[in-house]
């Protein structure tokens, strides 16, 4: 391993690393020493933000689906409380897509059909975990999934 580079705190991650190869000439193989390269990979994803106060956002994509019996109506309610939760966990929410009700692959707690909603969202990702719970505890939410971007 390299010495950290100045400056560069922990957002950096060096690594030597040496390359041979063997080459079967002969009766023998030899091995041929290529030589080594040094790397710097930066550890930054492009997807993370910073807000006025220094903490950090990434960006989320969250598809969840609701009970067969759900419709425009109720899928409207449900966005407007995924959309206080992301608020009160710091976050924000961008676009929003309901995709409309859809018939699911197989049944989910006796639904054969569901109401999809997708969002994108910006949130911390030490409170990522609770926006998860809280779509857990959500009775209407049948099926959620929260993605990293």
């Amino acid at each position: 391993l390299l010495p950290p580079v100045p400056g560069a705190g922990h957002r950096f991650l060096a690594v030597s690393v040496t390359i041979k190869a063997e080459i079967a000439v002969g009766p023998k193989p030899r091995m041929y020493n290529r030589g080594s390269m040094n790397l710097r990979v930066s550890c930054r994803s492009k997807h993370v933000h910073k807000t006025p106060s220094g903490m950090e956002l990434r960006d989320y994509e969250i598809v969840w689906v609701l009970g067969g019996g759900a419709g425009e109506t109720e899928g409207n309610a449900s966005v407007d409380r995924v959309r206080a939760l992301v608020d009160s966990l710091g976050g924000e929410v961008g676009d929003v897509n309901p995709w409309g009700k859809r018939n699911l692959a197989y049944p989910i707690e006796k639904h054969t059909e569901g109401y999809y909603i997708e969002a994108q969202l910006k949130l911390d990702p030490v409170r990522s975990p609770e926006l998860d719970q809280a779509c857990n505890a959500d009775r209407q939410i049948i099926r959620h999934l929260i993605v990293r971007k």
